[in-house]
């Protein structure tokens, strides 16, 4: 079930049972999207759900797309993804109740969970710190001309000016850039 960014499993009840879900996500799994740079998404959620009591592995797919920022020109892009990982949720002690990382404990009583924050987490950490057209299948032809020439790049991108190779300088571009359209997003030029 999926509601406000939540996604709970219920867990299976016998040793060598599994359950198989598949789900669409879209952008209201994503509250807190934009202060990770993600403004939309288009997912396939697969995952299934084993006991192997105390112990349930959930076994996690997503593939789809995400909107990012374009790191060269900020015009909003569709950026493909593809993810897959293994949560482990486990039965706990008293007292014991922790989520760290791929391995969650769970109280004892607990019939169902709340992957959400994890599923989450999974997609924002597959986005690479550097995303622009031209990556995983883009095209460098969708930047934004306009934009590129307000920042001394080439249509493709490439930088005019020494700063755009340096790892720290796209923060400082995009600054310049912001502030030479007079604070508006590139995806408001019309592009």
């Amino acid at each position: 079930m999926e509601e406000l960014g939540r996604y709970y499993v219920d867990l299976p009840k016998h040793r060598g049972d599994s359950e198989e879900l598949t789900r669409e996500l879209g952008d209201d799994f994503f509250p807190d999207g934009a202060d990770w740079g993600v403004y939309g998404a288009r997912l396939t959620l697969r995952l299934r759900v084993g006991c192997d009591s105390p112990r349930y592995p959930v076994e996690v797919t997503m593939e789809g797309s995400v909107t990012l920022e374009c790191d060269r020109c900020l015009q909003r892009m569709d950026f493909p993804l593809v993810f897959s990982g293994v949560l482990v949720l486990q039965r706990a002690k008293v007292g014991e109740v922790q989520m760290e990382e791929d391995d969650w404990m769970i109280p004892q009583e607990a019939e169902r969970v709340d992957i959400g924050p994890w599923i989450r987490e999974s997609i924002y950490l597959s986005i690479p710190m550097r995303h622009y057209h031209g990556l995983r299948g883009t095209s460098e032809g969708d930047c934004n001309p306009s934009v590129l020439e307000l920042i001394g790049s080439d249509e493709l991108g490439h930088a005019h000016h020494d700063g755009m190779g340096d790892e720290g300088s796209e923060g400082t571009l995009a600054a310049q850039l912001r502030e030479a359209l007079g604070g508006k997003e590139a995806n408001d030029s019309g592009h």
